[in-house]
């Protein structure tokens, strides 16, 4: 963290003086920076630099402490706070639609065209045992007619590392039905 003259800059920010909240904040950003580097979706980085920025916000007006030593302690207790609730919020997100993923109404189009009608429940019962972006590689190729381009630009990988994918987990869905799990 920066050298910033905190005793004078807090009562100038804690007044809304901008420029007084932006070097706090700015002392700040490496610790910031550290929860970023986690994320490597452009867009959701963006919106947690935005979150966790208004954590340091709202920790420079709530600070009602009388020793100023204690400030940096405080914003970095209340940015880690806000990181843990923004990467909570996000599990349970992704949580969320890894569940839905396994319902039949998503992969019922490309059990249905890929088996017959009989091996629904058991093509449905080995996609569980998938990892959710393996199923989801599945999807986007099977049912959602997605070309091979277009699943490695998604997920930034190389055409022929979707190739091996798809291939690979033809491999073990056949073996899981073969065997019957």
């Amino acid at each position: 963290m920066r050298k910033v003259d905190f005793a004078k800059l807090l009562p100038l920010a804690q007044a809304n003086q901008q420029d007084a909240q932006v070097t706090i904040i700015q002392a700040f950003q490496p610790l910031i920076n550290s929860f970023l580097r986690k994320e490597y979706d452009y867009g959701k980085k963006e919106d947690m630099r935005s979150y966790l920025t208004l954590a340091a916000i709202e920790a420079m007006k709530d600070y009602k402490g009388t020793d100023i030593r204690t400030f940096p302690g405080y914003v970095k207790d209340r940015i880690v706070k806000f990181a843990g609730q923004y990467q909570g919020a996000e599990k349970q997100h992704r949580e969320i639609k890894e569940k839905i993923a396994l319902e039949p109404t998503e992969t019922t189009y490309f059990m249905e065209t890929a088996f017959d009608r009989e091996d629904y429940k058991a093509l449905h019962n080995a996609m569980k045992h998938l990892y959710p972006y393996e199923r989801k590689l599945l999807i986007s190729y099977y049912g959602k007619n997605k070309s091979m381009d277009e699943i490695a630009h998604e997920y930034h990988i190389s055409k022929s590392k979707v190739s091996y994918q798809l291939k690979k987990l033809r491999r073990d869905l056949r073996t899981m039905l073969t065997n019957g799990l």
